[in-house]
């Protein structure tokens, strides 16, 4: 179980590591895949997340399944959203009685 005080890890830092057993350039990936160097830029160095487009460029480049990586950025965002925002919502929101 991940402790609450250690952020998870951005996707970016998951692929950029792939890229980097792969012998792969940001460059190279931008251009192979389409993505364009600015963005997969922003994506390795977790300013961007990872489009479902993306996902799917990367999922035919580097013979993964797009869902892959959709579920690591969902998982990421969600919990960032946890740290960030989890005990003031634990707070203000009451379930609901039915």
């Amino acid at each position: 179980m991940m402790s609450e005080n250690i952020l998870p890890t951005h996707p970016g830092k998951i692929l950029v590591r792939g890229l980097k057993d792969m012998h792969l350039t940001l460059s190279r990936t931008a251009r192979d895949t389409g993505i364009p160097l600015s963005t997969l830029s922003a994506i390795v160095n977790a300013r961007r997340p990872i489009s479902a487009e993306n996902a799917l460029r990367l999922a035919r480049y580097l013979n993964t399944s797009a869902r892959y990586w959709v579920n690591l950025q969902s998982d990421y965002d969600l919990r960032m959203a946890t740290t960030s925002k989890g005990e003031s919502i634990e707070k203000e929101v009451a379930p609901v009685a039915v």
